[in-house]
């Protein structure tokens, strides 16, 4: 994997850091329950990759809601914010490997479809926002995965070029567009992709189950 070659490392954050996926499967389900709507099959990978503003607004059209976008995108962070404060984990593997590759000079950035409210309140919670650099969020830049912008920015915000970032994601639409940012894409094993796992076998650089392997080789590669 040549870890060495790489200057900055660039991680998606639900499902790639974080354990989030299945909350926010949860949260789909008791929000289309309020309206007595059954949350169906595959919803997850239809809004893959898109930013809160873009979900919430397919959320709108496609099952006809009656409430505004913002009060839709404002109902899913109440929702969402106590449950990532208490019962999401970091992957295994994480808090050991960017703290290794911290101690080693590297560069790491966040790069996401969530919000900056709830990605920094969850970093404040467990004390982790000293180990990134920087932070990119697609709803900010208005452009949802897989469009490559948001792993573009974080590179320019860690001023590395795009071949020297090393990036991780959980999804398809995530790891097409690190491949488009010109970035070494590392698939994160996530049980809620499994119905995408070959084609995302087929189009990441990398597949790891989880953090650990890459920690091995950085020990191994900087005799640690």
């Amino acid at each position: 994997m040549k870890i060495k070659t790489y200057r900055s490392f660039i991680f998606d954050f639900d499902g790639t850091l974080v354990d989030s996926m299945g909350l926010w499967n949860a949260i789909d389900h008791m929000y289309l329950g309020r309206y007595g709507i059954p949350c169906p099959e595959g919803l997850s990978n239809k809004i893959s990759g898109k930013t809160f503003q873009e979900t919430a607004q397919f959320f709108k059209d496609f099952f006809d809601l009656p409430d505004p976008i913002d009060t839709i995108m404002s109902d899913w962070h109440q929702m969402a914010y106590d449950l990532y404060m208490e019962d999401v984990p970091f992957k295994p593997g994480v808090p050991e490997l960017i703290e290794t590759l911290r101690s080693l000079g590297c560069s790491i950035a966040i790069a996401t479809s969530n919000t900056r409210e709830l990605t920094t309140a969850y970093l404040r919670r467990h004390r982790a926002e000293h180990w990134f650099d920087a932070m990119s969020f697609s709803g900010e830049l208005q452009k949802g995965k897989p469009d490559p912008t948001v792993f573009l920015h974080a590179a320019k915000l860690v001023q590395t070029p795009p071949e020297n970032c090393m990036g991780f994601e959980d999804t398809h639409e995530g790891i097409r567009g690190l491949i488009d940012a010109g970035m070494t894409a590392v698939a994160v094993e996530d049980e809620h992709q499994v119905s995408q796992r070959q084609k995302i076998l087929n189009l990441a650089d990398y597949y790891i189950d989880d953090y650990y392997q890459i920690l091995e080789e950085v020990r191994y590669e900087y005799s640690l």
